[in-house]
């Protein structure tokens, strides 16, 4: 009996374990949906040309795609995917793939060209049977979408329906990931947060990092596109994130609230500050919704 039982703890544990994970399937990147409305074009060109460039055979390159590792995703209204991390990587596939299936100049079209590249996603969550409503509420307390913030104001003025953001077509949100608006602050960002004396890993930060600093810092730098990893940009931004002291305050929230992801976004924000990895930075100094 002490067997049996053992047996069926090991056996219920491996089925919780398969659950947190989730359902990873195939999908083909033109039906993947985003959960934000834009994202940093030159980041993503760099991503794609430094991973793709030297992939210049069609089947070489759906091979490797399929290979990567599994992107984040939840099963939203109508069974559709939604991309919940991992937009820009998604969005070099779409780009690369794009640009390979309309040089091959395909009878049929490049639709079913494009249909071929297929990636693999983690779907945590099936949130199929949920409203609009319902479904946003469940994405937005996972913080799985990002909005700016004068958008959810109108939203929950009323002025802006949960419909309207996911709407086909023409919604605030696309319905392609190839329709994505270009952030040139995303990129910008990006660079200086991987850069050696600034280097911030946005793994202990919540999800969407960059955009809520830009839209905090969008009024004090200005970046056409083509500027975005210019010298005298990157130390603009430099100045506005690290050196400016309501800034840096909400940076410091940025970061996720369990304790690793907490110490270690504290110990690198102060490294890039050259000041004691130590120096600490409490919870109770930010305000959580």
């Amino acid at each position: 009996m002490q067997r049996l039982s053992i047996t069926v703890c090991i056996f219920l544990s491996l089925c919780l374990a398969q659950l947190a994970f989730g359902e990873e399937i195939k999908v083909s990147i033109i039906e993947l949906r985003p959960t934000q409305p834009a994202a940093g074009l030159a980041t993503t060109d760099i991503f794609r040309k430094s991973k793709y460039q030297k992939t210049t055979d069609m089947a070489e390159f759906l091979a490797k795609i399929i290979a990567e590792n599994p992107l984040r995703a939840v099963r939203g209204p109508g069974g559709e995917i939604f991309l919940t991390d991992g937009h820009h990587r998604a969005l070099g596939v779409f780009r690369t793939a794009m640009e390979r299936c309309e040089s091959a100049k395909p009878a049929v079209g490049v639709e079913p060209c494009m249909k071929q590249a297929l990636i693999r996603v983690n779907v945590e969550d099936d949130l199929s049977s949920k409203t609009w409503t319902d479904f946003v509420a469940a994405l937005k307390k996972n913080n799985n979408i990002y909005l700016p913030s004068q958008l959810w104001a109108k939203i929950e003025k009323g002025e802006i329906t949960y419909e309207q953001i996911f709407k086909k077509p023409g919604g605030i949100i696309p319905d392609s990931l190839g329709k994505l608006a270009n952030d040139t602050i995303r990129s910008a960002l990006g660079s200086l947060f991987s850069r050696q004396k600034f280097n911030v890993d946005g793994n202990n930060f919540i999800n969407y990092l960059e955009f809520y600093l830009a839209d905090k810092i969008a009024d004090r730098v200005k970046i056409e596109p083509g500027q975005e990893f210019d010298p005298d940009v990157q130390i603009n931004l430099a100045r506005a994130v690290f050196y400016t002291p309501e800034i840096l305050k909400y940076f410091r929230c940025l970061a996720r609230s369990d304790d690793f992801s907490w110490e270690k976004a504290q110990v690198d924000i102060n490294l890039a500050l050259r000041l004691d990895a130590n120096v600490s930075f409490d919870q109770s100094n930010c305000e959580r919704n």
